[in-house]
């Protein structure tokens, strides 16, 4: 997947933006995450704003961190990657340091897409692609059974991806 990050998604700023959106960035974020390559002059025609205050508005909101980048959407299959797979992950944390060891392995598997840390009875979910099934069975037995940290996994073939590609919602 292409990515062109902003400046403030690659400081990693988690900050809460200072100030509120109005309806014109509100717009703007919505229509950017239906179409990331939409021109500027498309863009300011849908928010009845001329071309360079249109721009001007998002180059704000890139460098204030409300928008963090852009992104192609691969589709998996057509790269070697139909197999979709949520790995659920027991944590052992008694060891000192695990999380950093565990954060720098799972930064070194391309075949996990997202790796979130959960609430509940497990402590983390992976979003995991492969071409197959035994390339998962090999993926699970060489690589993230190894990780520091991994107790137990539980995993979860996707059988139909029923909605994907979802949206951040803008609040009115």
């Amino acid at each position: 997947m292409t990515t062109r990050t902003t400046p403030q998604a690659k400081n990693g700023s988690n900050d809460r933006h200072k100030r509120d959106l109005d309806a014109i960035d509100k717009k703007i974020l919505t229509l950017l995450q239906q179409d990331g390559r939409a021109t500027n002059q498309w863009l300011a025609k849908q928010i009845d704003l001329s071309p360079t205050p249109c721009l001007e508005r998002v180059r704000r909101l890139e460098h204030e961190g409300f928008i963090q980048g852009y992104r192609a959407v691969v589709a998996p299959d057509a790269v070697g990657y139909p197999m979709l797979i949520f790995a659920l992950i027991s944590f052992d944390r008694a060891i000192d340091g695990v999380y950093e060891k565990f954060r720098a392995g799972i930064s070194q598997i391309k075949e996990i897409v997202e790796c979130y840390m959960i609430t509940g009875d497990v402590d983390f979910v992976m979003k995991i692609r492969t071409a197959d099934i035994s390339a998962f069975r090999e993926l699970l037995e060489e690589k993230i059974l190894k990780l520091p940290g991994v107790r137990i996994t539980h995993s979860y073939v996707v059988m139909h991806e029923a909605k994907v590609g979802g949206t951040v919602p803008i609040a009115d």
